[in-house]
């Protein structure tokens, strides 16, 4: 993806009166929501998702917007899409344009109305794991444990923070205890709690374990985690690719001199991975930081 094709499609959008003032709605909205004003909010949203629906930037033929949370999402779907598409930046936040709304109709208990809306927020960003983790808690609250469990595996291929990860373990876990599976929900908690050690949750779900077993179900080895995790289709490690995708960023922007970004990407593999040596580089980076402030730059790729 092309930075100058990206605003430039971005700076026509804009001239062609295509800003659907999404950020706005989003205010208004919350506001409603915040006094319980519900079919307000609803309303608000829901006129502004009308207008975007209508847009040129929501049926463009041949380019594809979409709206990510941080550099490293545009990589990662970058890797994976259609090469023979063409794709732009959105000009406004489109995929929490969907992700409010479908909040607000999970708590109007819509849950069909609220599935469709994520569908929409995921369609603007495919690779949000907190995108795919609230369409999880939409087939949880409807009891579909299969489905929440397949979608939350799903988010466990973007997850690219340890927080990210402690939740799909989490999420798993829930799955396992639903199935009255106690050795391969305590596998997944005690996962949860090793990405995600604040986790007050994961710590509550192994003593609700142990409780209802009589404490018959220990904390399993790592071997033992990773042999249920393998008969479960699930891994026991952040997604390979990610990690490589962010060192291999890390490393370039490190050896052009940019070193705010080198410090964004390497900070990302080291916290997925606790790498000694990638530690080591970004000590180095905020040595020289300190001494030298530096040329900074906004450009990622």
């Amino acid at each position: 993806m092309e930075k100058e094709t990206q605003n430039n499609n971005i700076e026509e959008t804009q001239k062609e009166g295509e800003v659907i003032g999404v950020q706005v709605a989003l205010l208004a909205a919350q506001k409603k929501a915040a006094v319980s004003d519900y079919a307000e909010a609803k309303k608000i949203l829901e006129d502004t998702i009308e207008r975007l629906e209508a847009s040129q930037v929501y049926n463009d033929p041949k380019i594809q917007y979409h709206t990510f949370a941080g550099p490293i999402e545009q990589i990662i779907f970058l890797k994976d899409c259609d090469k023979q598409r063409e794709y732009a930046a959105a000009p406004e936040p489109f995929a929490t344009l969907y992700l409010t709304y479908g909040n607000l109709l999970m708590g109007m208990k819509d849950f069909e109305g609220a599935k469709a809306a994520l569908e929409n927020a995921i369609r603007w960003n495919p690779v949000n794991p907190n995108l795919k983790l609230e369409y999880a808690d939409v087939f949880r609250a409807q009891g579909d444990l299969d489905e929440f469990f397949e979608t939350s595996l799903d988010a466990l291929t973007t997850a690219y923070t340890k927080e990210y990860l402690g939740h799909i373990y989490r999420n798993i876990g829930y799955y396992f205890i639903e199935k009255g599976k106690w050795n391969e929900a305590m596998a997944a908690y005690v996962l949860s709690l090793h990405f995600d050690s604040r986790s007050e949750d994961a710590a509550k779900e192994i003593d609700y374990i142990q409780s209802k077993t009589d404490g018959k179900t220990g904390i399993p080895s790592m071997d033992e985690i990773k042999k249920i995790a393998e008969e479960n289709g699930f891994s026991t490690e952040a997604n390979e690719e990610i990690v490589g995708l962010a060192a291999f960023y890390g490393h370039k922007a490190k050896d052009d001199g940019r070193n705010d970004v080198a410090e964004y990407f390497l900070n990302i593999a080291y916290d997925l991975t606790g790498d000694g040596n990638i530690r080591n580089i970004l000590e180095e980076i905020s040595d020289v930081e300190e001494s030298d402030d530096g040329n900074e730059t906004n450009e990622i790729i």
